[in-house]
């Protein structure tokens, strides 16, 4: 009789405890069923592209950046390298010194031995600007034939140009000196001068061109 009991209160214990456990597993089922559902968002981000170029015929000589770098506001990306531009400066910077030159002279009068000086300073101006044309049509000649690059012969007519520049200014140092120089000449060098300064500050900006730097923070593609 006693182990009939305890069979029977054993059962209770093992039905109750399946009840307790299909309780619970029933609570989480309904717990997962009611929570509530996060909205998913979708659509599309807008992006603004910022081309970067340069005013100046020119190559690439540095690259600083590459694709996926995030650069800032002012931020240096690539060195560009212009010959032509280069040359140009060399030519107005020796352009104007001669002018300056000539300024000084035209303002404090001239000696034999200036005369004498600046005619032979006009005559080196000659042989340097017949060797300098000599050099540009051969080469001019070569880049017809398409044995050198366009480039090349640019160069040498940048070259040329300066050299035909420097042998005028040359040539008025030797005239004002053996004849001298009256006020409004000397007027009109002092214009000369400042026209020689305009045209370096305009060949520097230029140059300027030559460094890219980012207009705007963002990353490169």
């Amino acid at each position: 009789m006693r182990k009939i009991r305890h069979n029977i209160a054993r059962s209770q214990v093992l039905i109750m405890g399946a009840l307790l456990l299909l309780a619970i597993l029933i609570a989480i089922i309904v717990g997962i069923a009611i929570k509530p559902h996060q909205p998913t968002i979708q659509g599309q981000i807008e992006t603004t592209d910022h081309r970067v170029s340069t005013k100046v015929p020119s190559r690439v000589e540095r690259l600083l950046v590459k694709e996926g770098d995030e650069v800032h506001k002012g931020d240096t990306l690539a060195i560009l390298s212009s010959p032509e531009l280069n040359a140009t400066e060399s030519g107005a910077i020796a352009s104007k010194d001669a002018t300056q030159a000539l300024q000084e002279m035209t303002d404090e009068g001239s000696r034999k031995e200036a005369i004498a000086s600046a005619y032979d300073a006009w005559q080196q101006a000659l042989a340097h600007e017949e060797i300098a044309r000599k050099t540009w049509q051969r080469l001019n000649n070569l880049c017809r034939e398409g044995v050198m690059s366009q480039q090349k012969g640019d160069e040498a007519k940048t070259a040329y140009d300066a050299a035909s520049a420097a042998t005028r200014v040359a040539r008025q140092q030797y005239l004002m000196q053996r004849d001298g120089a009256r006020k409004q000449e000397k007027q009109a060098m002092a214009y000369r001068v400042k026209q020689g300064e305009a045209q370096i500050q305009k060949v520097k900006s230029l140059l300027r061109e030559t460094v890219l730097t980012a207009t705007k923070r963002g990353h490169v593609t």
